[in-house]
């Protein structure tokens, strides 16, 4: 596990950061109820990493843990699991359509999606 760890970590992360990105299929999670859950000191994938996502994920659910870094389930594992439960307790679960997603898929990004 830690070898396929690895490769993945060297394919996605460089000098520079993080090299990849979703951004420009963030529009396929707009039928998926989505809960980003992040720390504000996170030094591997920064908080405005977070904030990008969010907005090209409308709908969707930013907690920042203010004073966390990368894991804020281990920094404040009570406050992760209530966030985790209210999300799921609110939230109303997807419906799987894979014509839908086709024609999103299909059609590709939209301007207003970026």
């Amino acid at each position: 596990a830690s070898s396929a760890f690895a490769r993945t970590l060297r394919a996605v992360v460089d000098w520079r950061g993080q090299v990849v990105t979703m951004l420009d299929r963030c529009y396929l999670t707009q039928s998926v109820p989505v809960q980003l859950i992040w720390g504000s000191l996170d030094s591997v994938i920064p908080v405005s990493h977070a904030e990008l996502a969010h907005a090209a994920m409308p709908g969707s659910r930013l907690e920042i843990f203010q004073g966390s870094g990368h894991f804020p389930f281990h920094d404040d594992p009570d406050r992760f699991v209530e966030v985790v439960e209210k999300f799921i307790e609110t939230t109303e679960p997807a419906v799987y359509d894979q014509e839908y997603l086709r024609g999103l898929l299909r059609s590709g990004i939209n301007e207003g999606s970026l």
